[in-house]
């Protein structure tokens, strides 16, 4: 029976999904999502799932509430599974109880998967808890504004006698009006208040003061979505402000990729307060082989080069009716610590890796051990780095194995200027190359040949890794910035 599911994203922050979110991301066939979720949580989704965009700005809509219901039930009709994935909570000022109408009226079955709404999470991210013991007995959340686009009609008079936490979404174009009431109605001037504008997010901006100040601040500076919050928890924001702490909080990169999944740096650089985005230029496209038992029997080292090698490798020989088993008798030789936690995924353990992951101490270290008779398996990406084959063939019999290549995907980048650009490959290099005339970005490369690509294009602000390891980029970043405020 087919389903839908409506999701709540959470406030911003990609990492507050929930795991029954992720989960039904992963098996959806369709998904409708908002402006406000994180673009990365798209990358959880199936290669054959459609993707519909629907979001909605001030006066930006892409199209009526009306059509985006009418869309999801013709979506939870045709395809087995459907998300509606909402920014926030789906129950949350997100119209999500409209759109469950909808759907129990044309007899689709749903569920709801609840998410971090901004008016808590987003106010936590922003320093300001939305209940302390001494300071409110509770809170309450109002939207800002009324069907008609204006502020809504509420009791201010009562609202102005209350101890409770006020919080008011979607309110920043009605800010001065809200406090204006408040004030006419007998509300202490002094009472602590703040905007937080895209809280959660890198891009995250709070302006605090009190009532009878907010007219000399310049609102201005902040943009929607916004949360106005009201009442004296504000006044703890300045010591339990850790999300503005990180040490690369509003700082902006671009990572140039050849994979649909969550880059792995990216996710590091986030969780340091960064925002990262990710452009997929590329794709792994795998050459199909015959493999054989008989021709496993005579390796005695298989030497994978990245997680990617790992994963079509161990899928083809899945398919041609192996397992893991097949392996026994070969010593399992991998790049670096990404390699061997993809071979750990399918119950392996590496025998042997460097201390420096890369093709020249890999060589030195199985040059060291292999002997003549042995036989080494080598499947590595069509025009990859011929190093390690040739140094290895001088001490014993190598079978390099053409496993992919890596095929262009249409793609768009922006011509901006980023804190850092992360390139993990040559081939990234040149798509970004084709698309920008930035030259004098500092660029971070993984790996000799992917600076040698670098410099050939005329980038001349390039810091190598010291290892091929995704922390790396971090290291290289915060090592970057320190150094720039020293």
């Amino acid at each position: 029976m087919n389903k839908v599911y409506l999701v709540g994203a959470g406030c911003g922050d990609p990492a507050l999904l929930s795991l029954k979110g992720k989960a039904c991301i992963e098996e959806a066939d369709c998904i409708l999502y908002d402006r406000l979720i994180d673009p990365s949580l798209l990358s959880y989704a199936k290669a054959d799932c459609k993707l519909i965009y629907v979001g909605k700005e001030n006066h930006k809509h892409t199209m009526p509430q009306a059509m985006i219901q009418k869309l999801l039930v013709d979506a939870g009709r045709t395809y087995p599974v459907t998300v509606r994935l909402k920014g926030g909570d789906p129950y949350v000022f997100g119209r999500g109880a409209e759109e469950g109408l909808a759907l129990a009226q044309a007899g689709i079955a749903f569920e709801v998967v609840c998410g971090i709404s901004s008016a808590i999470g987003g106010l936590a991210y922003a320093g300001i808890p939305v209940t302390h013991r001494g300071y409110t007995n509770g809170f309450r959340v109002y939207t800002a504004h009324s069907q008609k686009d204006v502020l809504a009609d509420l009791n201010f008079a009562e609202l102005a006698k209350t101890k409770d936490t006020l919080i008011f979404l979607m309110g920043l174009r009605s800010a001065m009006q809200l406090v204006e009431k408040l004030l006419a109605c007998g509300m202490e001037k002094a009472t602590p208040m703040a905007i937080c504008s895209h809280v959660s997010m890198p891009s995250q901006k709070v302006l605090t003061t009190t009532l009878a100040e907010l007219h000399q601040k310049d609102i201005d500076t902040l943009s929607s979505p916004a949360i106005i919050v009201i009442g004296e928890v504000v006044k703890l924001r300045e010591k339990l402000c850790f999300y503005e702490q990180k040490p690369l909080f509003q700082k902006r990169y671009l990572l140039v990729k050849v994979q649909k999944e969550e880059h792995q740096a990216a996710k590091l650089l986030r969780e340091q307060g960064a925002w990262c985005e990710e452009v997929q230029c590329g794709y792994c496209k795998a050459i199909a082989h015959t493999w054989t038992k008989e021709a496993f029997q005579s390796f005695t080292h298989v030497v994978f080069t990245s997680a990617q090698v790992v994963h079509i490798l161990m899928k083809q020989l899945q398919e041609a009716g192996f397992d893991s088993r097949i392996l026994y008798q070969c010593k399992l030789c991998v790049m670096g610590k990404g390699t061997k936690k993809a071979l750990a995924q399918y119950g392996l353990c590496a025998d042997l890796m460097p201390n420096i992951h890369d093709s020249k101490h890999m060589a030195e270290l199985l040059t060291a051990s292999v002997q003549k008779q042995d036989h080494i398996l080598l499947p590595k990406a069509v025009n990859g780095n011929t190093y390690l084959q040739k140094t290895l063939e001088t001490q014993c019999k190598v079978s390099y194995v053409p496993l992919y290549t890596i095929e262009e995907l249409p793609h768009s980048i922006q011509d901006e200027d980023y804190d850092g650009v992360l390139m993990t490959c040559p081939f990234s290099v040149q798509q970004y190359a084709k698309q920008t005339k930035q030259r004098k970005q500092m660029v971070y490369a993984m790996g000799e040949r992917t600076k040698q690509a670098l410099i050939k294009e005329g980038f001349t602000s390039i810091t190598t890794l010291k290892h091929a390891e995704m922390e790396e980029f971090v290291k290289a970043i915060l090592h970057h910035e320190k150094k720039g405020r020293d």
